[in-house]
């Protein structure tokens, strides 16, 4: 991440890491990055010390907990609404000396069953609506099942239009945020337009890169799904006469 360059060494290849991994006692990545749509795979590293940023990946594909030293994960892309954070930390990592204050200790928080301070009711909420609508759908590996079988489809329309154009990476394609750009930049404002025609928002990429992603969390209907996929196919760009047929 930009933010961490200059507080820590930051890695772009996985190969160099995991030559110089054993020279840390701590590495931390995130496993579903959503700006350029690139996953890694699990289990990410044989480090006793990684740490994952999970926000985007857990609850929407299986993730080998023991593997890791700890997963964190705000709760807004797939366990519900902003305001809460899953921790899920393995015992010998949880700091018992030298604490932090406590409501930021995450061993204080332990030992109370994370009720240290009143915790976010709502939010807490919603997190268990949603974990009770997943075990009905069939667990996490029906879910992931439907996320595999829906961004392969969409890589398949994307890949097939000639006003597309996937980034390639050495990293997985993401299942759940599907990047892409335009051939030319000139279709971003008749793409979206003709989107917002459709009925179809929030196709609009990250700030930071990627002119147009795709968020399939686990709100995103069947209809809505079929909706989407038809414009993509339909959708081409004439300088005289721009439609979707």
């Amino acid at each position: 991440a930009r933010w961490a360059e200059g507080a820590a060494t930051t890695y772009t290849s996985y190969a160099d890491l995991a030559q110089q991994a054993k020279d840390y006692d701590f590495i931390q990545t995130v496993s579903n990055e959503t700006v350029d749509g690139i996953a890694i795979a699990h289990p990410f590293l044989q480090h006793p010390g990684v740490l994952i940023d999970a926000t985007s990946d857990l609850c929407l594909r299986p993730i080998p907990i023991a593997a890791y030293a700890a997963v964190v994960a705000a709760t807004q892309k797939a366990l519900g609404v902003a305001g809460l954070s899953v921790v899920i930390f393995r015992d010998d990592m949880l700091q018992t000396e030298n604490e932090l204050a406590t409501t930021l200790s995450l061993s204080c928080y332990a030992r109370s069953h994370s009720l240290m301070v009143t915790p976010p009711v709502f939010a807490w909420w919603c997190c268990g609506l949603m974990l009770d609508w997943m075990v009905a759908q069939g667990g996490m590996s029906k879910l992931q099942a439907l996320l595999v079988e829906r961004s392969g489809h969409l890589y398949d329309i994307i890949d097939s239009n000639a006003c597309f154009i996937r980034k390639r990476s050495s990293y997985m394609p993401s299942i759940q945020n599907i990047v892409f750009d335009f051939s030319d930049n000139g279709l971003a404002q008749d793409f979206f337009s003709k989107a917002h025609a459709h009925g179809l928002f929030g196709l609009e990429g990250h700030k930071m890169g990627g002119q147009v992603r795709v968020n399939l969390y686990h709100n995103v209907t069947e209809a809505a799904f079929a909706s989407l996929c038809a414009f993509l196919k339909a959708y081409r760009y004439s300088t005289r006469a721009s439609y979707v047929s």
